[in-house]
């Protein structure tokens, strides 16, 4: 096998998180999955509410300290719904105002997270709010969201 340098190596064109990769930590060589070095780059957003929102109430205001970008549909995020509503509310995802998704639950408790179409990406100062819906449900409480982003 011939020596090359690390900038004549082909790209890596896929990586299925498995692959052992040595790094060096605290003066020691360790080795560690691409999974592992991938969560350094996870930014989780947590968000909830106990009791019914109100017409429109923000549930969660997050300033960005440092450029974070959500995957199309919110993909990856979980929640817990403990009360579910009497009809599907609807909260609105927006990014400095603007409208860039939803998260939608259902009667069953079930949440359905949506985007505009693609992935929605923060700068640093951008804000990112999550409103209840205009027409509140009087049922739905006890909910707990996380988005999961990755740090750019």
């Amino acid at each position: 096998m011939a020596t090359k340098k690390i900038s004549e190596l082909d790209p890596a064109t896929a990586l299925a998180g498995t692959e052992l990769l040595e790094i060096v930590q605290a003066a020691s060589s360790r080795k560690v999955t691409a999974d592992e070095i991938a969560k350094l780059a996870r930014y989780s957003i947590p968000f909830g509410f106990t009791s019914p929102p109100t017409a429109s109430e923000a549930l969660l205001i997050h300033v960005f300290a440092e450029a974070v970008t959500l995957p199309d549909n919110f993909t990856g995020a979980r929640s817990h719904v403990g009360v579910n509503p009497t009809a599907t509310a609807t909260l609105t995802v927006r990014q400095n105002g603007t409208s860039v998704g939803t998260i939608s639950i259902s009667t069953a408790g079930v949440a359905t997270f949506n985007t505009t179409g693609a992935e929605v990406v923060f700068a640093v100062g951008d804000v990112l709010r999550i409103d209840a819906q205009a027409t509140p449900d009087t049922t739905l409480a006890n909910c707990a969201f996380t988005l999961i982003g990755r740090r750019t």
